[in-house]
């Protein structure tokens, strides 16, 4: 009559253990359902975060080139005065050189003009 006896006893120790793994299975599960939502949470923030990285990027991209392209035209605009400015300026420069010729041209005139004075003075 004893194995009868252990019979019922082991049966019911692995209906208990059956429930057992069947509550950590459906812990398990949940756990898992869980860490999904959680998994499709922070993918769906990923993806919303790179999309904000990518228009703050294009943002700044459209600024610095507007930024660029002010500075270009700006630039040009400055460079285009200063050749103009340099080029007045070579025009004065030789204007002097001619004036400065001809003043010279007309000293060495009078100091002949002197020296055929003297010559006649007598000096």
């Amino acid at each position: 009559m004893e194995p009868s006896l252990s019979r019922p006893k082991k049966s019911g120790a692995l209906k208990l253990k059956i429930a057992t793994l069947e509550a950590k299975l459906t812990d398990q599960r949940q756990t898992i359902s869980r860490q999904e939502d959680r998994i499709g949470h922070l993918e769906t923030e990923r993806e919303r975060i790179d999309d904000d990285i990518d228009r703050h990027v294009r943002n700044l991209m459209d600024r610095m080139d507007k930024e660029v392209d002010n500075m270009k035209d700006d630039l040009e605009h400055k460079f285009a005065l200063q050749i103009a400015e340099n080029k007045r300026l070579q025009n004065q420069l030789m204007k002097q050189k001619a004036d400065a010729e001809q003043i010279s041209g007309y000293c060495k005139c009078l100091e002949t003009r002197i020296r055929k004075l003297q010559d006649e003075i007598g000096e």
